[in-house]
This record gives structure tokens, sequence and C-alpha cells, in this order.
């Protein structure tokens, strides 16, 4: 027969043991997972936008929540010259009233 004297400090030791262990595993750091692909854009600004239309926008931020949706037909470079964007070419009237843009094919 085993001991009273043996089992105590058994018992006190397995005890010890397995509230250790749950103790570590509760600050233990969170496991990160992958997060899934998403087709959602989410952007955040310190000011409401005043419209999303282009057209119409007087502020900053719907001005920068645009650049980063909508691409425009025709760009300017670091000389102010404009150049094709979306547009494969352009070209404007000798009347200044008509501008027509060549369309690039697609990829």
């Amino acid at each position: 027969m085993v001991s009273a004297r043996l089992i105590s400090p058994l018992a006190a030791a397995t005890t010890l043991l397995l509230l250790s262990s749950l103790a570590a595993g509760a600050h233990a750091a969170p496991v990160r997972q992958k997060a899934p692909a998403s087709t959602t854009l989410i952007y955040g600004t310190d000011q409401e936008p005043d419209t999303l239309n282009r057209l119409l926008a007087q502020l900053v931020s719907a001005s920068d929540i645009l650049a980063g949706v909508v691409e425009p037909l025709v760009r300017s470079d670091a000389h102010d010259n404009i150049i094709p964007d979306l547009a494969a070419s352009y070209n404007i009237s000798r009347d200044n009233l008509t501008y027509t843009f060549g369309a690039k094919r697609s990829r």
C-alpha cells in the first residue's frame, strides 16, 4: 500500500503543474491567422468628404479618396506637361472645343 505521505506531495506537485500550465496558456500570445483576401477598400480619413463627384469636390479629403479610386484619362508630369494615363492618346481641336481620346487596348 502506498503511503499517505507519498501521495500528498505527488498530488500537490501534479496540481501545481496543472495550474501553472493553465495559467501559462491564459497569457500566451494569440495565434495570428492570415486574413482572408478581400475586395473591400477601407480608407481612413479625419474629415468627411463633401462629395465623391470629382467635378464638385472642394475638400482635400474628397480629392484624396477619389485619387485612389478614379483614374484620369490624362495626367500632368513633373513639368506640368499633359500626358496620357488611361487614354492611349489625345487630340485637341484647333478651336479648343473638342477633345478626342484614344482608348488603350485592354490587357
